[in-house]
């Protein structure tokens, strides 16, 4: 287990619109803050688009799988999807952020559809709503994803950097 102390860890409540996409609104943040590194351990809303990916370690690529929303009798939308739990961290790779969304999610029942829940690995979450969380951010050390080389592996990893004032 490699580690880094996290000593300036800040907590930084937020809220997300009707629209907004999960994935880029935390990109956005860090590149916007300036922080070098930002976790969210949990949040809450309504999300009227999720996409979940699935990693495939033969070879190398996500499978990309939009979540199903019931569909009322004129074939409209009845439900949004609820997230069981959301996770994420914002590190960098290369000049880049690269957030790193998982979850789970289940919607509501309809006349057809029953409830389905699902989860993995978020590309993207549109909020249905609103949404809301604390993210937990530091100016210490920048995380940056780097490629693991080792052929069990194959995944950019984690390696810390020291920040310079």
């Amino acid at each position: 287990m490699i580690t880094c102390a996290l000593k300036g860890l800040r907590p930084i409540a937020f809220r997300l619109e009707h629209g907004e996409n999960l994935n880029t609104a935390l990109e956005d943040f860090v590149v916007t803050s300036g922080v070098g590194f930002a976790y969210l351990p949990g949040m809450v809303g309504q999300f009227d688009e999720v996409e979940l990916g699935f990693f495939d370690p033969e070879s190398g690529l996500y499978t990309f799988r939009k979540l199903p929303r019931p569909q009322s009798e004129d074939e409209k939308p009845n439900s949004r999807l609820e997230p069981t739990v959301i996770s994420a961290n914002v590190s960098w790779s290369g000049h880049q952020p690269f957030a790193h969304v998982h979850g789970g999610f289940a919607s509501g029942f309809s006349d057809h559809g029953g409830r389905f829940v699902g989860g993995g690995h978020i590309s993207r979450a549109v909020v249905g709503r609103t949404a809301e969380g604390v993210l937990f951010v530091t100016d210490d050390i920048t995380v940056v994803r780097v490629m693991d080389l080792d052929p069990d592996c194959r995944v950019r990893v984690w390696h810390f950097e020291a920040r310079r004032s």
